[in-house]
């Protein structure tokens, strides 16, 4: 089974220190386990190459980020180099085009889509590898894997299982459940709703033979080589995977996923995973609670008395913002 792993998306929440130039996964401010500090994409690098998926993966990153990946992660890594910023559709039908002309995967390969802001634990990565045997035993055209919600949440996409889909798993075998309908981030209220129809957090990972992408593009008179594809990669529905093609699928089956999975998409996110405070230069006083201080410029910066706040600095602009409210910076930039 081959890994994209998808390294795009501005992450525009994170403002000032995520956006165009600069997406999220790149930002080192998570713990490595050695008491230094990683970034989102090094995390999951890390996790693919412990888990030995690392050398089937390959990268997709837009072209203005591709020095920063490989600085990162390092030079002789498979990438596949995006045009321009797009939605993850462009992206996949890129990468296909990439298996199949360059690494000269065969249509009946097995492909599997991971985001590299995946915030999880190692368990998560043998539901991965179980996706491939789950489209050869099932028959379906997309597997994908759905997480258990532990809360009612806004801010994730659910997938809604078939009445009476389902099955309890047994020992290495994971739940395995019919997917009748996609929902894009409801409010609480419905999201209530959907966690008593057992729906699950769509967590964008998705698997499919690699067939279906290639005949997506042969109907449409596209290239299937990478090179011509790219020149014409404006061509493509600048849409997500999930409108373009999941949604319209014929069959599709999902593992439960019953573990820690988040989504760090918002400063109240992240800085819950951060093991420090205040990185650059930064003091903020006793009496002051839950306060984070992300400062990349040589300017001091002192936090007194507040509570729940986060305080980010860049060249870029100064965000301070309560946590639970900083996600609106999106809107407002």
């Amino acid at each position: 089974m081959r890994i994209i792993l998808l390294c795009g998306g501005a992450g525009k929440r994170l403002w000032p220190l995520s956006g165009d130039a600069r997406s999220k996964l790149f930002l080192q401010l998570l713990p490595d386990g050695q008491g230094g500090r990683c970034s989102m994409l090094q995390r999951i690098w890390r996790q693919l190459r412990k888990t030995g998926m690392a050398e089937f993966a390959c990268l997709a990153v837009v072209r203005d980020q591709e020095t920063l990946l490989r600085r990162q992660l390092g030079d002789g890594l498979p990438v596949i180099v995006e045009p321009e910023r797009r939605d993850t559709f462009p992206s996949v039908a890129l990468s296909a085009a990439y298996l199949h002309s360059v690494l000269g995967a065969g249509r009946e390969e097995v492909v599997c889509i991971l985001p590299a802001d995946t915030y999880t634990e190692d368990a998560f990565f043998r539901h991965v590898r179980h996706l491939e045997k789950t489209l050869t035993d099932t028959g379906a055209e997309l597997a994908l894997i759905g997480v258990k919600p532990s809360f009612p949440s806004g801010e994730y996409g659910y997938l809604v299982p078939a009445a009476g889909s389902g099955n309890t798993g047994s020992g290495n075998k994971p739940e395995l459940v019919a997917i009748q309908s996609f929902v894009e981030k409801p409010d609480e209220t419905r999201a209530k709703l959907l966690i008593g129809q057992h729906a699950l957090w769509n967590c964008g990972v998705f698997a499919f033979r690699l067939g279906l992408m290639l005949e997506w593009l042969e109907k449409r008179d596209l290239p299937r080589d990478y090179a011509e594809l790219s020149r014409r990669f404006s061509e493509l529905p600048n849409t997500s995977f999930d409108y373009e093609l999941a949604e319209r699928s014929k069959s599709m089956v999902a593992l439960v996923y019953e573990g820690m999975w988040k989504d760090l998409g918002t400063w109240q996110s992240l800085t819950g995973e951060m093991d420090r405070a205040v990185i650059g230069q930064g003091v903020v006083s006793e009496d002051a609670r839950n306060v984070h201080v992300i400062n990349e410029l040589d300017i001091p910066v002192y936090v007194i008395g507040l509570s729940d706040v986060i305080v980010a600095i860049s060249d870029e602009g100064i965000l301070v913002a309560d946590k639970r409210m900083s996600g609106k910076i999106k809107e407002m930039i």
